[in-house]
């Protein structure tokens, strides 16, 4: 593992924070050239590259050049079966319950699958890759996660209207990052983000 000064980490946390941004209007339009987006597959589509790239691919890429790092520092840990099964009872009852009060089975197929595709993507960099980079900068649990929540919420949704962002990404993402912080691993925040957009969509 490479050591850097906190003036390095602040910079690389900057290069992280601004990069992925950056690529998703550019893939995001580029994979809209390409593909055609008149249908809910090619939409998926569209969404899993540019999400990917951009959120995952890239920013692991870089951290990866940069830290040399195992990605379990990134909060990929191996899970149990017994979590495993929890985490899919708790997805089957909630799909279960949109299904029963709203849905009809294909647009909840579709909109679940973008909506892990974002979970998946956004947590990976959220709390993996930026709490990472705030833990070598900050000392301070709280300041970590309120920082990243800050960055998450803000600068990941700048497009959004700012009062939606205080008043429910905000404190949202602060509970991403406060259950993510707890033990590191990534999926219980990944639930938190997927339960947390398909209520929004809902």
């Amino acid at each position: 593992m490479k050591l850097y000064n906190k003036k390095d980490d602040i910079f690389n946390l900057l290069l992280l924070i601004i990069l992925p941004n950056m690529a998703v209007p550019f893939l995001g339009i580029l994979t809209l050239v390409v593909l055609n987006l008149d249908n809910d597959i090619n939409s998926l589509i569209s969404t899993l590259i540019t999400m990917f790239l951009s959120f995952v691919i890239i920013p692991y890429i870089l951290i990866k050049k940069l830290y040399n790092i195992n990605i379990t520092y990134l909060g990929i840990k191996k899970l149990k079966p017994i979590e495993i099964s929890f985490y899919i009872f708790i997805i089957c009852i909630f799909e279960f319950y949109l299904l029963y009060k709203k849905y009809s089975f294909e647009p909840l197929l579709i909109l679940s699958v973008q909506t892990t595709i974002v979970a998946l993507t956004e947590e990976f960099w959220a709390r993996g890759i930026l709490f990472y980079l705030l833990k070598k900068i900050l000392n301070k649990k709280w300041s970590i996660i309120l920082v990243d929540a800050l960055i998450f919420t803000f600068i990941t949704h700048i497009n959004e209207p700012f009062i939606d962002n205080l008043i429910y990404r905000l404190p949202g993402s602060i509970l991403m990052a406060f259950v993510y912080s707890r033990k590191e691993k990534l999926i219980d925040s990944i639930l938190i983000h997927f339960i947390l957009n398909m209520i929004a969509y809902y």
